[in-house]
């Protein structure tokens, strides 16, 4: 079943590879979305695809890049929208 999922990641995740490495992940599980950077130093997401694979990206989310040091990972589930494909920076 499709799911999605709006996360967002507290820590030392920009200047880290963070968003390359959670594309390479995504595209792994071939979940569409897309991720960004925030303005207070975090990393946001949004992800949407079956929902085993959409939980091990999350699992994911809580290590990151080898040089990201993630404190929090926050997810809430949120309503699938079709026209979103592919995933990349926003």
């Amino acid at each position: 079943m499709k799911k999605a999922f709006f996360i967002k990641v507290i820590g030392d995740v920009q200047g880290v590879s963070y968003r390359y490495s959670a594309i390479k992940e995504a595209q792994k599980f071939e979940l569409s979305g897309w991720v960004k950077n925030d303005l207070g130093g975090g990393v946001s997401a949004v992800i949407q695809g079956e929902g085993e694979l959409c939980d091990k990206f999350i699992e994911w989310t809580n290590e990151g890049s080898p040089m990201a040091e993630v404190e929090k990972v926050d997810v809430e589930e949120i309503e699938v929208d079709e026209g979103i494909k592919g995933f990349g920076v926003k």
